[in-house]
């Protein structure tokens, strides 16, 4: 056997940003024709048909900033580009905070598991949040959003003229620039800040919160960290992250989350553990500890007054996690309603039927998330669903209509 010679060599790689090749569904849209509205702080991008949105996301901008870059006591060192999308039936926001970007879905977010809010306010202030208080937290500069260091291996040199052989050997160690668990970043973009109320503790969330501690089981410290749960898992580190930071900021101070996010840009900084440390005197774990002692005690409390009047029915559906929009039939013979049940996510949920004197379900229909309607004689069924069936293949709801005697 051949003995070979390892040359190995130490490398500081370091990676610049550059543009993102995202996957994305979205058809080309040769119709829609772009303009831009630009202010002090943001260049708004919009196309045909959302000026209106754009100029109050553009107003909107202008009242938040100074707001959150004084809480946070950090600027964008560029103006901040607004992207605004209203070609779908859909809702969302992203921040990218390496190109001083967001990009915004314009109709109103109908979320299950939130109340209502004023969609465009909360999602500019979010979003905005993001920016900020993320670049707050970063250890180097946009353009450098992580480093690795790097090991190469090599085959010995087999003639002369070669300097070095095959490479064989290869170790990566890759270090972020930034240090932000979902948790964190979720929960201070939507407690945004203490003077405004786009954004609020609702019911639904707190419903969520309340079964999971009374339950006993929580997120863990680690588990709130990441994202990759069911829908319900996911919205639950939203949730959690929320309260956590709410409690931060009125137990300590909402300056608190500013001196948090700087001290996550400690160039040795791997965990938010550390950062709270510094800032607040106590492991991660201690502090995720005192808030869920306190809302346990918090809703035991709320429990125990209610105490002898807790009322129950029939469960008649006991999968699923989002189980929602139950209508009877005009004759009181069915009901029916969305459901999940043996899906992670709420937008495989689909639409089913249950007879009341069988007690037996079947499926009527896939991808259905909407509110449900009979027809007065019973027969009909309608709802709406997302589908491409347009012209530009965009995401639009479409009414549908399902007829219960020829089970079509």
């Amino acid at each position: 056997m051949t003995n070979r010679r390892h040359n190995l060599i130490f490398l500081l790689l370091i990676i610049f940003t550059a543009p993102l090749l995202a996957q994305d569904d979205d058809y080309p849209r040769p119709d829609l024709s772009w303009q831009t509205i630009e202010t002090a702080h943001f260049a708004v991008h919009f196309h045909n048909g959302a000026e209106r949105s754009a100029r109050e996301i553009a107003a909107i901008a202008e009242e938040v900033y100074g707001p959150i870059t004084k809480l946070y006591q950090h600027e964008p060192d560029s103006k901040v580009h607004f992207i605004i999308r209203d070609h779908d039936d859909y809702s969302n926001g992203a921040a990218y905070f390496y190109d001083n970007k967001i990009e915004l879905w314009a109709p109103a977010l109908d979320f299950e598991l939130r109340g209502t809010h004023p969609w465009l306010k909360d999602v500019v202030l979010h979003e905005f949040t993001h920016i900020v208080q993320i670049q707050t937290s970063m250890k180097l500069s946009r353009t450098i959003p992580a480093f690795y260091f790097q090991w190469l291996g090599y085959e010995a040199e087999r003639r002369t003229d070669v300097l070095y052989g095959y490479p064989n050997v290869i170790v990566s160690y890759p270090l972020s620039a930034f240090v932000v668990p979902a948790w964190f970043a979720e929960g201070v973009a939507q407690y945004n800040h203490p003077d405004f109320t786009y954004d609020y503790w609702d019911a639904h969330r707190d419903m969520i919160l309340r079964m999971y501690m009374l339950d006993g089981n929580p997120l863990t410290w680690d588990e709130m960290a990441v994202f990759g749960k069911t829908s319900l898992g996911n919205e639950s580190s939203y949730n959690a992250g929320f309260s956590i930071v709410s409690y931060i900021a009125e137990t300590y101070g909402a300056e608190k989350l500013h001196e948090i996010s700087r001290a996550l840009g400690a160039p040795l900084r791997v965990t938010i553990d550390g950062a709270i440390s510094a800032v607040l005197g106590m492991t991660g774990q201690e502090l995720y500890n005192r808030w869920k002692e306190k809302k346990i005690e918090q809703y035991r409390t709320i429990g125990s007054a209610l105490d002898g009047q807790r009322v129950e029915g029939d469960l008649l559906e006991s999968e699923g996690f989002g189980n929602a929009f139950p209508v009877f039939s005009p004759d009181g013979k069915t009901i029916a309603y969305v459901s999940n049940k043996g899906e992670d996510y709420f937008g495989l949920s689909s639409v089913y039927l249950y007879n009341l004197q069988l007690r037996t379900t079947r499926k009527l229909d896939i991808q259905v998330r909407s509110t449900l309607s009979y027809s007065p004689d019973g027969r009909y069924l309608y709802y709406s669903k997302l589908s491409r069936k347009n012209g530009f293949w965009a995401k639009l709801y479409d009414l549908y209509r399902y007829d219960l005697v020829e089970d079509e």
